[in-house]
């Protein structure tokens, strides 16, 4: 039942601080009362054998899932346009010219 409202535009609203997301993660450790388990018990083994993923992992996946279409060219033109990698700034070859540029929010 929660599953899918954290996956739902979890790339939007997911990349806030992580003290608000603190109150997620809780909520998703109603797994608890899914497996029956005890309370003290530790969750990641019923993740596991639920094939349940923890919410900072659904955040990884869906990140990675997206800059990857980001790579391949699969998402419209005008999301494309906004990601450039560092080698198109500057000529230098250094370790990072393939990562992908990150602007500065604040101005």
């Amino acid at each position: 039942m929660i599953y899918p409202y954290l996956h739902y535009c979890n790339m939007v609203w997911a990349s806030t601080y992580p003290s608000r997301l603190e109150k997620l993660v809780v909520l998703q450790k109603i797994i608890r009362i899914i497996s029956a388990c005890k309370y003290r018990d530790h969750t990641s083994n019923y993740f596991n054998e639920l094939r349940i993923l923890k919410f900072p992992h659904i955040i990884f996946l869906q990140t990675g899932l997206f800059m990857y279409n980001i790579e391949r060219k699969l998402l419209p033109s005008h999301l494309i346009k906004d990601f450039y990698q560092n080698n198109e700034i500057h000529y230098y070859c250094t370790s990072s010219s393939n990562n992908y540029h990150l602007e500065s929010v604040l101005r």
